[in-house]
């Protein structure tokens, strides 16, 4: 169907389909799907052509979604289309020159991407920890050894911090993940993925030096990701 119609179709069919498709029901979605892939292509064009940044395309690639799914019921009846709502009236305001909060650079608040890749380091150096303890390596041999490696790296026990990082540093991150019984820390999180992840096992059948040498390998390659990106 032309374009024109579909549309038409789209705005005069509002809440009119369920949330399961029934036979009877196919003939009105797939007009609603030609006319969401029709729009959306007009979308990319414009997008495309549009000197200001593609603004007018996004607009109407926003504004065909959200038209799209004001055809299903469940959409209407709960408004699960109002955040999108928000962010296309926001994207027109532009248009009359006004900033809306959900357009402002937001404060940076959370972990950042550099703590974020600290916590996987401490998950790698526990995972390191737990594996050469299953080689047979006391946990305080595996402490000092995990962090004579992150030491010789240049690695810190913090960002920015003037400190080494010592067996008793290790023992600590030990401690931390352990204690984290619900992973809600991204430390546990990149400690039990490397624990349940099939590569982290392979080790588990080598002799006790080899298998140690792949872990210190491995653990190298996460310290020296960090020192790059910290600019160590």
């Amino acid at each position: 169907m032309a374009s024109k119609n579909a549309s038409e179709a789209a705005q005069s069919v509002v809440g009119t389909l369920p949330a399961t498709i029934e036979v009877g029901e196919l003939t009105l979605l797939n007009e609603a799907l030609a006319y969401l892939f029709h729009e959306l292509g007009k979308a990319t064009e414009l997008h495309q052509s549009d000197a200001r940044a593609g603004r007018e395309g996004v607009i109407h690639s926003v504004e065909t979604v959200v038209n799209f799914l004001s055809v299903f019921a469940p959409v209407i009846s709960s408004r699960l289309h109002a955040p999108l709502g928000v962010l296309l009236d926001a994207l027109m305001n532009l248009d009359d020159g006004k900033v809306l909060p959900l357009l402002k650079p937001a404060k940076r608040t959370g972990r950042t991407r550099a703590s974020a890749l600290r916590a996987s380091l401490i998950g790698a150096a526990v995972f390191t920890v737990k594996r050469l303890t299953e080689s047979g390596m006391e946990a305080r041999d595996a402490h000092r050894v995990v962090a004579n490696t992150l030491k010789g790296l240049g690695i810190r026990p913090a960002r920015g911090s003037a400190g080494t990082i010592t067996a008793r540093t290790i023992r600590g991150w030990c401690e931390e993940v352990s204690a984290d019984v619900g992973r809600h820390g991204e430390a546990a999180q990149a400690y039990y993925y490397l624990m349940n992840d099939p590569k982290g096992s392979d080790t588990n059948e080598l002799p006790p030096t080899e298998a140690r040498d792949v872990l210190f390998k491995r653990l190298a390659k996460v310290a020296r990701t960090i020192r790059a990106h910290e600019g160590a």
